[in-house]
């Protein structure tokens, strides 16, 4: 009877060592992220230029969070920084720019190697996919 003790508390005990090595979004957002993809619901994004700009701003976007909660991020070769945290239970990511201009945007999933947020303005959402680079 002793030994079945025994046994359920190692085996509690490496369940409970598991779990709390899990990543947690603020651990796992940290490196520079490529956009890959861009879509929102506007319905401008119909327009077949709107479109195109979309792609052409993806290929030229990436963002670097660093582990002091600073961050740069880059579209179409204008850079801006400030510092990030994330709220939420791990569901949203603020950001505020050096300019003092806020954003919240929802993390619809992030692993190790994707990254995919939602920003929300009204009704219209956009969509921006990240992939870490290496």
């Amino acid at each position: 009877m002793k030994k079945n003790h025994i046994f359920y508390f190692f085996i509690l005990t490496a369940l409970l060592f598991v779990s709390s090595c899990a990543s947690k979004p603020e651990d796992l957002i940290v490196g520079k992220w490529q956009m890959t993809e861009l879509s929102t619901n506007s319905p401008e994004a119909n327009n077949p230029d709107v479109q195109e700009f979309y792609v052409e701003m993806a290929k030229n976007s990436y963002s670097i969070y660093n582990s002091d909660l600073t961050c740069e991020n880059t579209v179409n070769s204008i850079t801006t920084k400030g510092r990030w945290t994330i709220l939420a239970d791990g569901k949203q990511l603020h950001i505020i720019e050096e300019s003092g201009s806020k954003s919240i945007m929802n993390i619809e999933s992030i692993t190790s190697d994707q990254l995919v947020l939602i920003a929300k303005d009204g009704d219209v959402e956009t969509k921006s996919v990240y992939t870490k680079v290496k």
